[in-house]
């Protein structure tokens, strides 16, 4: 097999681990927009005890939202770990920052959610592992 025999067969692979990653990274974006519409209504709608927490879930989502979207015009196959490691603490942070809040309502809408399903795309392990850190999160809630 010639060298650029191999090349050709490598990129499909390559192709569709892209396609996968921008999927993913949409649906993060798409995740962290909801999560911050949902905080500023309880923001405004609410009179929190401790609206701190919300205001600081709002300044993380559009920084995470910001550093993601320009980390996804790199073009690279798979997210890099520290992604997986910023999804995983902010996703864990936003299903604290309710009940911290002082909220009636959950204000992190999909987000942890979509944080699990953008370690999935990275690899099984990574989504098992995310969802292992979001569910002691959950139960230590409780």
């Amino acid at each position: 097999m010639s060298e650029s025999e191999a090349t050709a067969g490598k990129a499909p692979g390559r192709e569709i681990r892209l396609t996968l990653r921008r999927i993913a990274g949409g649906a993060r974006l798409v995740g962290l927009a909801w999560m911050l519409v949902l905080v500023l209504v309880a923001l405004v709608r609410e009179q929190l005890p401790h609206p701190a927490f919300g205001w600081a879930l709002a300044a993380a989502a559009v920084i995470w939202g910001l550093v993601t979207g320009f980390d996804q015009l790199r073009g690279h196959d798979s997210d890099p770990s520290w992604i997986t490691a910023g999804d995983t603490l902010l996703a864990s942070f936003a299903l604290l920052a309710p009940e911290w809040a002082g909220s009636s309502d959950l204000f992190y809408g999909g987000f942890p959610g979509i944080a699990v399903a953008a370690a999935a795309v990275r690899g099984r392990r990574w989504g098992w592992a995310v969802a292992g850190v979001l569910s002691v999160v959950t139960i230590a809630r409780f």
